[in-house]
């Protein structure tokens, strides 16, 4: 189960419905799974329990059903298209960003105004992310199949703390001659394992080879705004640069069922960084300034219409 074939994941699944009401708005019959029984294998070979979930926003459409043999169909909702149906939200759409703890970002998943999150991991090819761990105080662990921080290492508490980032430049809207980036300061690629992984909490740099699916994952949802309009049939992908901790008031932008653009805010990214990001001292930005790092993924989510 799940996205990241790196770590796969195992247990014991049944199709399972129930009522759920998000703020008022009931929803019958919601179409969800029950698993028990969950577990992870690292690379090493160890098991652990699943403490971090898959989150799921539906699908096209307002029903699905299931069949088993010998047995009717049974029909269950899909979340946002039911809420449309209702007349509740504007469209078949939602939106995420998911917050910081650490770094005091709100993190949120709106269904018209609903607010919702969760997380996932990242994982990239294993070239890429030896790549990028060569310019980083980080050692290989090949029982996690992660990179430790070298947190003795003065560059280590320099790098988390300036405004360094590793940008992923996407291909926009289609075209061949148009990219866009999203900036992931190193602030939000600075994580923690704890029990029952290690024995203590440790600082590691989120980024796992392998040679299956990639997942753009926590760190990357907390650095980057995600979402999609199915209301006009072309499924309209949304992604964009998310601000940081001090991003101030701001006010939900309405997804329309013909909507196919979002207007992002003139509000500065790195003014909404900056009260958060120390100066790096002269004689140590040169050395700095090689953990900017820029991926490029040119073929990622190409087929699915990316908007600004």
């Amino acid at each position: 189960m799940g996205m990241a074939d790196a770590i796969p994941i195992y247990g014991e699944e049944l199709y399972a419905f129930d009522y759920i009401d998000l703020f008022g708005s009931r929803v019958p019959n919601v179409s969800m799974f029950a698993i028990s029984n969950i577990y992870q294998t690292y690379p090493g070979g160890q098991d652990y329990p699943v403490e971090v979930g898959v989150l799921s926003f539906g699908g096209p459409g307002i029903n699905q059903s299931f069949q088993n043999p010998g047995q009717p169909s049974i029909n269950t909702s899909l979340v946002d298209g039911y809420l449309y149906s209702q007349g509740t939200i504007a469209s078949s759409s939602y939106s995420l960003h998911i917050g910081s703890v650490n770094c005091d970002i709100s993190g949120s998943a709106l269904f018209g105004g609903y607010d919702r999150s969760r997380v996932l991991g990242d994982v990239s090819a294993q070239a890429t992310c030896d790549a990028i761990a060569s310019e980083l105080p980080v050692t290989y662990q090949s029982d996690y199949g992660l990179y430790f921080w070298s947190t003795s290492d003065q560059k280590y508490s320099q790098i988390v703390t300036a405004s360094t980032y590793l940008g992923f430049t996407f291909r926009k809207d289609f075209l061949n001659d148009a990219n866009m980036t999203i900036k992931v300061p190193f602030a939000l690629l600075n994580l923690t394992l704890d029990t029952p992984l290690v024995d203590n909490p440790t600082p590691y740099f989120p980024c796992m080879g392998t040679d299956g699916t990639y997942v753009l994952g926590r760190a990357f949802l907390q650095a980057a705004f995600v979402g999609v309009n199915r209301g006009t049939g072309t499924k309209n992908w949304f992604l964009g640069q998310a601000p940081g901790p001090n991003m101030g008031a701001s006010t939900p932008t309405t997804i329309e069922v013909a909507d196919t653009t979002i207007s992002g805010s003139s509000s500065s990214w790195e003014d909404s960084w900056m009260p958060y990001w120390t100066e790096l001292p002269a004689s140590s930005r040169s050395n700095a300034t090689n953990a900017t790092v820029q991926l490029l993924f040119v073929a990622l989510l190409q087929q699915s219409g990316l908007s600004r």
